[in-house]
């Protein structure tokens, strides 16, 4: 049962971050002044690459720890939380 929700949980992140990663240029771009664009995306790109790295050392760094996935997935579920709140004070697009 508790491999299932390992599991559920997976797949949910998955599709979470796939929606965040196409959705997230859309909204900077429309965002963003129209001389700038091209580097918001540039920027937004880069931070998504640098949070996969991030998340990869921070992986490595915990799976020493006999408990080190009970503590990552808190840190995610946090993450998780800050973002959504933080998702209610984003400005509706202009158009």
């Amino acid at each position: 049962m508790f491999a299932y929700c390992i599991q559920l949980d997976d797949v949910c992140l998955r599709v979470c971050c796939s929606f965040c990663m196409s959705v997230g240029p859309v909204y900077v771009s429309e965002m963003s002044p129209k001389d700038y664009r091209g580097l918001m995306n540039s920027l937004l790109g880069l931070t998504f690459a640098v949070g996969i790295l991030a998340a990869l050392l921070f992986n490595i760094g915990f799976e020493k720890f006999p408990s080190g996935w009970r503590v990552a997935f808190a840190i995610i579920g946090l993450l998780g939380l800050i973002s959504t709140v933080g998702m209610l004070f984003v400005p509706h697009t202009p158009r």
